[in-house]
C-alpha cells in the first residue's frame, strides 16, 4: 500500500482539489442560507416554531429514504462509470421511480407530523415534504459526473433563493407555515430545473414509463443503498423525534446543535463528493491507490472536524439563536464525537468501500450503528433528555466508523498483495 500511495499521480489529486473547490461554492451558499435563516425563525416564530420546522426536517430525512431509494449512495459511482449515452436513461429511470414514491411518502410525513404534536403541525408537514422534493433532484447526479457548475446553477441557486425569500417573509411577519411553504417552492423549482438540464445534455436515452416488474427490479437493484440510508437515518433523524415525544422542552436546544452539526457535515460534503467521483476511475492499481488516500483524508479531517466543532459550537449557537437558546458543554461533546465519526464513516462508505464492491459492508455498518444506538436511546433520553440522545448517537457513529475501518484496511491489504502477485 505504501508503494501505491507513493506513486499517486499529483495531477489527478490536483484535479480532485479543483472539484472540491467547485462543489464548495454550492456548500458555502446553501450553508450560509441555512444558518442565516435560523435566528430569524427563532426570533420571529419562537422556540416552538423553530422546533416545529426542525422536527419536520427530521421526519422528511427519515421518510425521504423511501423517495431517494439509495441513489445518493450508489448513484454517483454508477454515473462516474457510465458512458454519456447511458447517463440520460439512468437518470430518467431514477426520476420516474422516485417521483412515484411521493404517492406514499407525502401522506406518511403528514400523518407523522400530526402524531408528534408539534406547535405548528402544518409547518412541520411542509418542512418534511420539502426534503422529499429535494430527494427528487439531481444533486447526486452532478456529483457523479463531476459537474459542480451544474449543481450550483440548477440545484443550489433555486433552493437557496427559496430559503432567502422565506427568511425575508418571516422577518416581515409571515407565519411559520408561510415560511415552510416558500422553502418547499424553492425545492420544487430546483428539481424541475435539474430535470430539464440533464435531459437537455444527455437526452432521455429512450426512456418510457414502465410497469411494476421493471419498477421493482430497479428498486431491488438499489437494495444496499436503501438499506444503508434507512439504517443511517435512524441514528441521524430518529433521535430528535424521540426527544420530541419524551422531552419536548429539550427540542429547541437539541435541534440547534443538530443543525450546526448537519451544516458542518454539509460543509464537508464537497470533499466526500469529490473523492466519491475520483476513487472509482482507472484500473485496479489506481482504485486501490486512491482508496487508500481517501481513507487517510477521511481520518485526518474527521479528527480535525470534531475539534473545530467542540471549539465553535457554543458561541455559534448563541449567535444563531439571538442569545435565546443556551447550548451546554454536556451536549456539545457527544455531538462533536458523533460528527467526527460521521465524517469518517461517510467518506469510507461512499469513496472507499463502494468502489471496492463492498456495498454489503456499508449496509452492515449502518445496521451495527442502529443496533448500538437503539438500546441506549430510550433509557438515556429518559435519564438525561437531549444529552442522553446525543451520547447514544455518538456511540452508534463510533461503531459504524470502527467497523468500516476494519473492513477497509483488511481488504486493501489483501487486494494490494493479490495485485502485486498478478502484475509480476
Amino acid at each position: 500500500m505504501d508503494t501505491l500511495a507513493a506513486n499517486a499521480p499529483r495531477g489527478a489529486l490536483t484535479k480532485v482539489l479543483a472539484k472540491i473547490g467547485g462543489f464548495s461554492l454550492s456548500v458555502a451558499l446553501t450553508g450560509f442560507a441555512n444558518l442565516l435563516t435560523v435566528p430569524f425563525v427563532i426570533v420571529n416564530a419562537g422556540g416552538a416554531g423553530w422546533a416545529s420546522v426542525a422536527v419536520g426536517q427530521s421526519i422528511g430525512a427519515l421518510v425521504g429514504v423511501f423517495t431517494l431509494l439509495g441513489w445518493v449512495q450508489s448513484g454517483p459511482t454508477a454515473v462516474a462509470r457510465a458512458s454519456d449515452a447511458a447517463r440520460g436513461r439512468y437518470y430518467m429511470d431514477s426520476v420516474y421511480v422516485r417521483s412515484l414514491t411521493l404517492v406514499a411518502t407525502v401522506p406518511a410525513v403528514a400523518l407523522a407530523s400530526a402524531a408528534l404534536g408539534t406547535a405548528h403541525p402544518t409547518a412541520t408537514t411542509l418542512s418534511a415534504v420539502a426534503l422529499l422534493v429535494v430527494n427528487i433532484g439531481a444533486n447526486w447526479f452532478y456529483v457523479g459526473e463531476a459537474n459542480p457548475r451544474g449543481l450550483f446553477v440548477f440545484d443550489t441557486v433555486p433552493r437557496t433563493i427559496g430559503i432567502v425569500v422565506a427568511t425575508a417573509a418571516i422577518a416581515c411577519g409571515f407565519p411559520i407555515e408561510g415560511y415552510s411553504a416558500i422553502v418547499l417552492a424553492g425545492a420544487v423549482v430546483a428539481a424541475i430545473m435539474s430535470l430539464f438540464d440533464v435531459g437537455r445534455r444527455y437526452g432521455s436515452g429512450g426512456f418510457r414509463p414502465f410497469g411494476l416488474r421493471p419498477y421493482w427490479s430497479l428498486v431491488a437493484a438499489q437494495k444496499h443503498g436503501i438499506g444503508t440510508a434507512l439504517l443511517s437515518s435512524f441514528y441521524l433523524s430518529m433521535p430528535i423525534l424521540v426527544v420530541q415525544h419524551f422531552a419536548p422542552s429539550a427540542v429547541p436546544q437539541y435541534a440547534l446543535i443538530d443543525k450546526i452539526k448537519q451544516q458542518a457535515l454539509t460543509a464537508y460534503r464537497p470533499i466526500s463528493q469529490a473523492l466519491q467521483g475520483w476513487t472509482p476511475r482507472g484500473g485496479t492499481a489506481s482504485v486501490l491507490r486512491r482508496t487508500q488516500r481517501a481513507s487517510q483524508i477521511a481520518w485526518t479531517l474527521g479528527m480535525l472536524g470534531g475539534i473545530v466543532l467542540v471549539a465553535g459550537a457554543i458561541p455559534l449557537g448563541h449567535v444563531l439563536s439571538g442569545g435565546e437558546l443556551v447550548i451546554g458543554w454536556d451536549l456539545v461533546v457527544p455531538v462533536s464525537v458523533a460528527f467526527a465519526a460521521n465524517i469518517i464513516s461517510v467518506t469510507l462508505g461512499v469513496a472507499c468501500l463502494l468502489p471496492l464492491g463492498l456495498e454489503k459492508h456499508v449496509t452492515a455498518s449502518a445496521a451495527l450503528g442502529v443496533v448500538v444506538m437503539l438500546p441506549l436511546l430510550f433509557p438515556l433520553i429518559k435519564v438525561a433528555g437531549g444529552v442522553g440522545s446525543a451520547w447514544s448517537v455518538a456511540f452508534g457513529q463510533l461503531a459504524v466508523a470502527g467497523y468500516q475501518s476494519v473492513i477497509l484496511f483488511r481488504n486493501l491489504r489483501i487486494r494490494t498483495a493479490e495485485h502485486h502477485v498478478s502484475s509480476r
